[in-house]
């Protein structure tokens, strides 16, 4: 049955000229459109907004002139935001036609390649600054609307389970009818109640992801979600870890040069390129691209992010610490709490490390910790071990313990005798 549904997604003809010319021509129209949008955009850029309908990202009088203390014009702002939005989308629209080069003859990677296409226009106000009636709408129908539909259907195109079709079909009827019965901007197409309906349809969907993947999906499938699940999870550290900035420093949200900064120049580097992580975690898995070395990647991430936050945690706390009590014997001691908070945060870099990588392993990967410590062990054992028939019997042994063969067999070569045989079987 694996089989079978991983063939279903093979297009035959006709079906499969019409869905890659139907994918063509609507790639081909976004992209015009977000060409176009681009020129326009820069053009509403170089220019102060002093009315209502302005581009989204048109600067105020107020914020033209922090853009003036900054020594930087409005031309400098204008060209700088277009090439973000530009690259931005340039990414994204690249790696769907990537996807569609490889595999278009399968209409789940169609799918999900047309999907990254309009995600990369529609996430942005770049089409909407064409001005036409709500040029953004097919987009973010096509992107951030059908997002759902890819949590449940991913990998292999089918629901799981099965009744999970009609929660999607009433979220599409629900983003169409906002869309077409009753327009509106597409950045308000998710306001309330829409806005819950499409939270509540995201957590089903994670729920199926996680069913399907325990449930279902096939050794490879999982190695597939993995990919898509790690480029996602990136994303959601990231923003947690900007909303976490934001709270810590008001003045970002504020009026203001910091916000300003922070906005319109920091943001792309530490909230808007870090998405580009997504597609490419989504061409991985869809083109099967090394899709096994996805294990390390996620063991090295939880190790070294681990590490990360408890060596942050306690810096601060030291140097917190030390500075209060340097103060009470010397008076003032802010620079020798912060040197010595460097100094033991490096010491305690590689046990800290040592340490949480154990407990990682030991928990999550529970089977190679034990394959490890067994040929430890083994190591140990043939520094030491003199008599060959011990040797062989523990050789033989750990073989069993960590690879779990059903049957395993060892011939020792003699000068001047027959070879030896001794087998070994995993009991059952």
């Amino acid at each position: 049955m694996t089989a079978r549904r991983t063939l279903d997604t093979r297009l035959r003809e006709p079906w499969l000229t019409i869905a890659r010319v139907t994918w063509i021509s609507l790639v081909v129209l976004t992209v015009v459109l977000f060409a176009v949008g681009l020129v326009v955009g820069l053009g509403q850029l170089r220019t102060v907004c002093t009315h209502g309908a302005c581009h989204s990202e048109q600067l105020g009088p107020a914020g033209a002139e922090l853009q003036q203390q900054l020594g930087l014009s409005l031309d400098f702002y204008a060209w700088w935001t277009t090439i973000v939005f530009a690259v931005f989308g340039s990414v994204f629209t690249a790696v769907g036609a990537l996807i569609f080069w490889r595999r278009s003859d399968d209409w789940m990677a169609l799918f999900v390649s047309l999907f990254l296409v309009m995600l990369g226009a529609g996430a942005l106000p770049v089409i909407p600054s064409v001005g036409t009636i709500h040029p953004g709408s097919l987009t973010f129908l096509l992107g951030v609307g059908t997002f759902p539909v890819l949590l449940f259907l991913f990998p292999d195109g089918h629901f799981v389970p099965r009744w999970m079709r009609w929660p999607i079909a009433l979220w599409l009827a629900i983003v169409v009818v906002r869309l077409v019965v009753i327009p509106v901007p597409p950045a308000r197409i998710l306001s309330a109640p829409p806005d819950a309906i499409y939270l509540s349809i995201g957590v089903a969907g994670v729920g199926a992801q996680v069913y399907r993947y325990q449930r279902v999906s096939t050794p490879l499938q999982r190695q597939q979600t993995k990919w898509v699940v790690l480029g996602f999870s990136g994303l959601f550290v990231n923003l947690l870890v900007i909303i976490l900035a934001l709270r810590l420093f008001p003045a970002l949200t504020g009026p203001g040069l910091p916000s300003l900064v922070f906005r319109k120049y920091a943001f792309p580097f530490v909230g808007l390129f870090p998405a580009l992580i997504i597609p490419v975690t989504i061409a991985i898995s869809i083109l099967r691209y090394r899709l096994w070395d996805v294990d390390l990647i996620i063991r090295r991430t939880l190790v070294y992010g681990a590490v990360t936050a408890t060596l942050a945690v306690l810096y601060f706390a030291s140097v917190i610490s030390l500075q209060a009590a340097f103060r009470q014997l010397t008076g003032q001691g802010d620079q020798l709490a912060i040197v010595a908070s460097t100094l033991g945060i490096a010491a305690l870099f590689t046990p800290v490390r040592r340490r949480i990588q154990t407990g990682i392993d030991r928990r999550f990967y529970r089977r190679k910790y034990d394959a490890a410590k067994i040929l430890a062990a083994f190591s140990a054992t043939v520094r030491d071990e003199v008599d060959l028939d011990r040797l062989a019997g523990k050789l033989l042994s750990a073989v069993q313990e960590t690879m779990q063969p059903a049957h395993v067999s060892l011939w020792l070569r003699q000068t001047n005798a027959r070879p030896q045989r001794r087998e070994g079987t995993k009991e059952k």
